[in-house]
């Protein structure tokens, strides 16, 4: 009752008040119980608390002492007793400490609170805790403001940032420990690096109340502060109050701003690609859309970019985010040299981000260039204004390769037809969503499309000789130009040899066969090609399509014959209507499919990471080459 009265008078002087395991034991002993009584005691005080041989505080203390009583593990009258000589061991106790929550030596000097303790000694647990905000009393935590201190060369700088209770606007109301470590972490970080981040472009997600930051301003980068739009009031707030402490003493101010930003919408086009340094703590939190958090990442950053996330016990979706983010290595800071050896927590590690060849970013080709064949799936028959499926916008890194009112063939912003084998039925195909993949994944600066597939082509147009083959390869040729690569060949094509049975028999070795020649004429004998199915709704009993799952068992095992080959999965993708060419969100989530089996295709798996997918995006192994397998699944 001491206890929770001093907390709800908004003081709570012992809230964070560190206790050790002697002191506790102390306080158990002298409590009149006997020995035996005391041993009993203190293991499940101490198995509680997680003290041995660690540290917690006062509020531990207490909320054990609860579950306690409830097991019957100690009386009421126990409790009480003994919750007073705890509650006075701890006042007489926090008078003998120094800020970083050491005892004082006799004669001693106090540290200054904010301040890291001397390097000399190792941090104790005891020491963390004296910083750590998770006990502390809500009057600190969401009512008070929070002071911080850091240091940047000679100079100290004092930051003050409001905090805000909880509500249905938003979570961005105190300052967590995750971020008062990434903090910490980012100013040793500057302090040891040879360039510190003088200059550097620095983002923050999820910047709630912004310390981390305000820290990356004052050590002199340019920082734009992010959040949703319910949380950025507070942002600017604290912006606004903080942005003469953090500007550098005789320079002219560098960019600091707060600004709204949902991961879950397109990118503004101001914050493509402008960002040094990303920083965020807490982002992985479960329900977190880590799709969108990994596509906001790879747009942000440049080529040599790094990110410095803060991960604490929300880390729900960072498996998810991990599987998500392939164009990044990732490795945790290590402890012992990178973060502050006094601003760490057991439950808090940062993750450090660095984009996958980084160091070879001048080296990178400028665009990458993938020509698209085969037939109508490719070439794309969606609906363009099928219901429920937005069209996404124009993106200036993604370009195709066509032609337009009679003018030559020149490169143009990508859009929805690619293709103009057939302007009436003409529609959206996987292409563009293959290379927003690729963007998002930060796998490619810009992204090249050649469309080269006409519906309704038969293989033979496609074997050396005939007419798509010869000018898929004069179409791929005149395309490329300075800083560009021919990196790979998306290939969707099937349906015609459906109907013929000697034709099906046969479609995987001419399959192989005509995109080996055209890899070979094309310059490239090693091109990847990643091939897909045909849709699982044909129709068997048309005849059309009545040897459909003959065509697609060679389809599957194409990539045996070819080296640098992959096949994906039609599983789950829908028609338009017509039982022959995938609806319009079915050729989006092809082109997703294309461009996972690409980068597995390309990547190591060490630099790749494991790549998930909601829906089956490649045929599973055991089934390549088996045509019954196929037909059974085709008929599933």
């Amino acid at each position: 009752s001491e206890y929770m009265a001093a907390r709800s008078q908004g003081n709570g002087p012992l809230d964070d008040a560190p206790i050790d395991e002697e002191e506790l034991r102390a306080a158990v002993e002298a409590s009149g119980l006997s020995p035996t009584r005391c041993s009993a005691l203190a293991a499940p005080l101490f198995a509680e608390l997680s003290l041995s041989p660690h540290l917690g505080s006062v509020s531990d203390v207490f909320q054990v002492l609860v579950v306690l009583i409830e097991d019957g593990l100690l009386g009421r009258a126990e409790a009480v007793d003994l919750s007073k000589r705890v509650h006075r061991l701890l006042s007489a106790n926090r008078e003998r400490r120094d800020g970083c929550g050491r005892r004082r030596p006799a004669g001693g000097t106090t540290a200054t609170q904010g301040t890291a303790c001397s390097p000399a000694v190792q941090p104790s647990a005891l020491e963390r805790l004296a910083w750590a905000r998770e006990h502390k009393s809500d009057a600190d935590r969401f009512e008070r403001d929070y002071a911080h201190q850091l240091t940047t060369g000679s100079r100290l700088v004092g930051l003050r940032l409001q905090q805000r209770p909880f509500s249905a606007l938003g979570f961005a109301s105190t300052v967590w420990d995750s971020s008062v470590v990434l903090s910490k972490a980012i100013e040793r970080w500057a302090a040891r690096g040879s360039a510190g981040l003088a200059g550097k472009a620095v983002v923050e997600l999820g910047a709630g109340c912004g310390l981390v930051g305000l820290t990356a301003a004052a050590l002199g980068a340019h920082v734009t502060l992010t959040d949703l739009p319910e949380n950025v009031p507070l942002l600017a707030a604290n912006v606004s109050a903080n942005r003469d402490a953090v500007a550098p003493p005789g320079k002219p101010p560098q960019t600091l701003q707060a600004r709204s930003l949902d991961w879950t919408a397109p990118l503004p086009t101001d914050l493509a690609a402008s960002a040094d340094l990303i920083v965020g703590t807490d982002l992985f939190y479960h329900g977190c859309p880590v799709e969108d958090l990994a596509s906001t990442l790879a747009s942000l950053a440049r080529p040599d970019a790094e990110a410095w996330l803060a991960v604490g016990r929300n880390r729900g979706g960072l498996d998810a985010f991990l599987a998500a983010s392939l164009g990044w290595s990732s490795r945790l800071a290590d402890r012992a040299t990178e973060l502050d050896p006094l601003y760490q927590l057991e439950d808090v590690d940062v993750l450090v981000l660095r984009r996958a060849g980084a160091g070879l970013a001048a080296q990178r080709p400028r665009r990458l260039i993938f020509a698209l064949c085969g037939q109508s799936n490719m070439a794309g028959r969606g609906s363009l204004l099928e219901a429920g499926v937005a069209a996404p916008p124009p993106d200036a890194r993604i370009s195709a390769f066509s032609q337009e009112g009679g003018e030559e063939e020149r490169w143009r912003v990508a859009a929805d037809p690619l293709h103009a084998d057939k302007p009436d039925k003409a529609g959206a195909g996987p292409g563009l969503s293959f290379a927003r993949e690729l963007l998002r994944r930060g796998f490619a600066q810009e992204v090249g499309l050649v469309p080269c597939a006409c519906g309704g082509s038969e293989m033979a147009r496609w074997e050396e000789g005939g007419d798509l083959f010869e000018a898929a390869v004069k179409r791929v040729a005149a395309s490329l130009g300075e800083g560009d690569t021919l990196a790979g060949l998306l290939w969707h094509q099937g349906e015609s040899d459906c109907g013929d049975a000697s034709l099906a028999r046969s479609h995987a070795a001419r399959c192989a066969r005509a995109l080996g020649r055209l890899r070979e004429r094309l310059g490239s004998p090693t091109l990847p090609v990643v091939l897909g199915e045909l849709g699982y709704f044909l129709d068997q009993r048309d005849g059309r399509f009545a040897h459909a799952a003959t065509v697609n068992a060679g389809t599957v095992a194409a990539p045996e014959r070819l080296p640098a080959a992959a096949c994906v999965s039609a599983h789950g993708l829908e028609h338009k209507g017509d039982r022959l060419h995938f609806s319009t969100a079915a050729q989006h989530e092809l082109g997703r499919r294309y461009a996972l089996a690409y980068l597995r295709l390309v990547r190591p798996k060490s630099e790749a990471g494991e790549i998930t997918a909601e829906a089956p995006f490649a045929f599973p192994t055991h089934a390549r080459g088996a045509e019954a397998a196929v037909a059974q699944a085709i008929i599933d």
